[in-house]
């Protein structure tokens, strides 16, 4: 979707004087987190001959609360602030608070503009995810 919106984009602004305007790009639907992660499950789970350490993930996630999250978050930052007065700021653990916020958030982009002024036509995560695992398989 990337590739084919900038491709867009780039005939798009060959036409014009004042180029200064900005388009979300997305595939148009809604999905969460957690159910992005089972789809990318599903989809690797559903292709053949994939090497070893792609198969052998788990077929599901069980959820899990956000609260959760926010603890071993709260966690691992206070880790870091006991162990940077030895090491500076060096950071031995990279999930942070902020990390978490953003991961946990769900967020949906209007991409309408982008349809009309580009003739972007997305297509869908899904589709997107079967396409990544086909070539990910072994001959």
């Amino acid at each position: 979707n990337v590739v084919q919106a900038h491709v867009a984009a780039d005939r798009y602004l060959e036409n014009l004087k004042n180029p200064n305007r900005a388009f979300y790009v997305a595939d148009g639907g809604k999905m969460t987190g957690q159910k992005f992660v089972a789809t990318f499950l599903e989809c690797i789970h559903s292709t053949p001959n994939l090497p070893p350490h792609l198969s052998s993930l788990p077929s599901a996630i069980p959820p899990m609360p956000v609260s959760l999250f926010y603890s071993i978050a709260y966690f691992v930052e206070f880790l870091g602030w006991l162990t940077c007065w030895k090491y500076g700021h060096l950071r031995f653990f990279q999930i942070t608070l902020s990390a978490v916020r953003h991961a946990v958030c769900t967020c949906w982009l209007d991409i309408d503009a982008a349809r009309q002024h580009l003739g972007y036509q997305p297509i869908s995560t899904r589709e997107a995810l079967q396409a990544i695992s086909a070539q990910l398989a072994l001959p």
